[in-house]
């Protein structure tokens, strides 16, 4: 419940914002700094969220972090300007990189090897469903009013609620070790680059696919709703295919599919089933690059949780992430909003490639030593149990 609310109230809000200020006109890139600062302050808050859970708890962590979220919120209501945005939405970006934790690790500790899968499938269902739907309330917002700024204050202080009322214990904190990340770098930089442009392309597609439906006159609820759908619908067969060959061949397969209907959007963006079409096919695909990108490097790594290295991945992917809306900004500003496209579908040509280059050099990992597929969330710290476990090493 707690994460319906939290994710419906976010969802469509940073949609919301993209489409306010174009509407404002305020250039493609201060659209971009306002969204890469969101993602710079949920990559802050993965780093330093475990000693905050050693100062306050989980449960006054999730409780602070959604006030403060609000109040974000409001005080944007208050004052449009970007001076203000920015910073807002800096410290709102670390406020649901804690809530996300909250949450995650609440559902590792309960869950174990019997339950836990479906645990987390219904936690996915939860946030993607969630996501998907709030997409939908751009079509009752008023983008002169204060509408989107009340609504979204008033789900994520109400999703404070339930997870206050919860009855199960909170997580513990376990100790911290170290970890170096120059191992990862040698074993899987295919899953660590996967990792890096995933958070590029989601980041712009989040950014500027709205912008994109609105300048050829396309009901941008739809269109993201159908985009989100997509991520939804493809993930479960994607990761299955991936269970039954060679991992780093079907992320390989998938990126350099990619780059069809991205380079389609690009090239007929006046008709709006054909849209929408391409628009599930590009979000099912990009949405499934990031849960591949962690599976392909858990295979290199046995007698590791997937948690002891999905935080690298995850800083990996935020990085991504903060300059993803920056240089999808100058790809829209040479090309116009569909270079937004060309953008994505560069990025895809590159994983594709160097996946195409490591198959010739690395043999691939033996089809019985591969972990099963796990659907996870882009652009949330599901790997708590490692950022608190293992301290990165640089």
């Amino acid at each position: 419940m707690s994460v319906f609310l939290l994710v419906f109230g976010v969802g469509f809000f940073v949609t919301f914002i993209s489409l306010k200020l174009d509407y404002s006109g305020v250039p493609d890139s201060g659209i971009a700094i306002v969204l890469s600062c969101y993602f710079a302050g949920q990559f802050l808050g993965a780093f330093i969220v475990e000693p905050l859970f050693r100062f306050v708890g989980h449960i006054r962590a999730f409780a602070t972090t959604a006030s403060l979220s609000g109040i974000t919120v409001l005080i944007m209501a208050l004052d449009d300007s970007l001076a203000v945005w920015i910073p807002m939405r800096f410290i709102a970006g670390f406020c649901l990189s804690v809530q996300y934790i909250v949450v995650e690790s609440w559902l590792l500790e309960i869950g174990d090897k019997m339950n836990r899968g479906r645990v987390l499938a219904i936690y996915m269902i939860t946030l993607y469903g969630s996501l998907a739907l709030s997409q939908l309330m751009i079509d009752f917002i008023d983008l002169n009013s204060s509408q989107a700024f009340l609504i979204t204050a008033i789900f994520v202080v109400f999703s404070v609620i339930p997870i206050c009322f919860s009855p199960y214990e909170t997580p513990r904190v376990p100790d911290v070790h170290t970890y170096s990340i120059k191992k990862l770098i040698q074993q899987s930089p295919y899953g660590l680059l996967g990792s890096f442009l995933s958070g590029m392309i989601l980041a712009s597609i989040y950014g500027f696919f709205p912008l994109y439906a609105i300048a050829y006159e396309m009901p941008v609820s739809w269109v993201m709703f159908t985009t989100v759908a997509g991520g939804i619908v493809l993930q479960w067969p994607i990761g299955k295919l991936s269970d039954v060959l060679d991992r780093r061949t079907v992320l390989t397969v998938i990126s350099g599919l990619l780059i069809i209907p991205s380079l389609l959007l690009w090239l007929f963006p006046d008709s709006f089933q054909l849209v929408l079409v391409l628009a599930f096919l590009v979000g099912g695909i990009s949405f499934t690059i990031y849960p591949l990108s962690i599976a392909e490097v858990s295979d290199r790594f046995h007698g590791h949780h997937l948690t002891r290295i999905a935080t690298v991945l995850l800083i990996f992917y935020e990085v991504g992430s903060i300059l993803g809306p920056l240089l999808a900004a100058a790809s829209s500003y040479f090309l116009g909003i569909g270079g937004i496209f060309v953008f994505i579908a560069i990025n895809s040509a590159l994983l594709c490639l160097f996946g195409v280059a490591r198959s010739v050099w690395i043999s691939p990992v033996p089809m019985d030593e591969q972990h099963g597929f796990i659907a996870m969330p882009p652009a949330t710290p599901v790997a708590y149990e490692l950022a608190n476990e293992d301290t990165i090493e640089l």
